[in-house]
């Protein structure tokens, strides 16, 4: 009976945290002066309950048919700094063409054979897209461990909120979230 005890304490223990980091996010969210402030805030909530190593929140381009990567961070913030993908191509594009997440693809579809190079090997991916009567971001998540269905309600909870509580529309504006750029660093890159 004590090791049933122990796992229905550590779940109990889990939804606590989680409750605690979504109600801080819901709080967090519309504070953020501009899109970038949304994605760092985003980043670092889900950072504590999703063991993601990258980041990387994509939005339309207006120019083209394509997404683009408008905040990264993590380990593989650099390489993310300037990604365009296809609408429908890789894995950002076609969450974002489909309107469905996906959950543990391999990351070397979207970031190609560098995602097994850093100094945590990216190896899954996730990805969800956020809605506001249609698509208008993707969220990706990069790890070196497969990511559990838990992660995936995570996220998708987590961009129900960004795309109801971010300042901006994200489908508008993602050229006006500009920021300094620090390599590797936890503080996401905005472009």
């Amino acid at each position: 009976a004590a090791p049933l005890a122990t796992n229905q304490l550590d779940v109990i223990s889990a939804t606590t945290a989680e409750d605690r980091e979504f109600n801080e996010l819901r709080r967090d969210l519309p504070r953020a002066a501009s899109l970038g402030d949304a994605a760092d805030i985003l980043f670092r909530h889900l950072r504590r309950v999703i063991p993601a190593s990258s980041w990387a929140l994509y939005l339309p381009k207006s120019d083209s048919n394509e997404i683009g990567v408008v905040a990264s961070s993590g380990v593989a913030a650099s390489v993310m700094d300037s990604l365009r993908v296809p609408i429908g191509e890789r894995i950002s594009g076609w969450a974002f063409a489909h309107a469905q997440a996906v959950l543990n693809s391999d990351a070397a579809l979207e970031l190609g054979p560098v995602a097994k190079s850093f100094s945590v090997p990216l190896r899954y991916a996730a990805a969800v897209p956020v809605l506001d009567g249609k698509v208008v971001a993707v969220i990706l998540a990069f790890s070196s461990e497969p990511f559990e269905k838990d992660h995936r309600r995570l996220l998708e909870n987590a961009a129900t909120l960004f795309a109801s509580s971010v300042p901006e529309s994200p489908g508008n504006g993602s050229d006006q979230a500009k920021s300094a750029r620090h390599a590797g660093s936890q503080k996401p890159h905005i472009h």
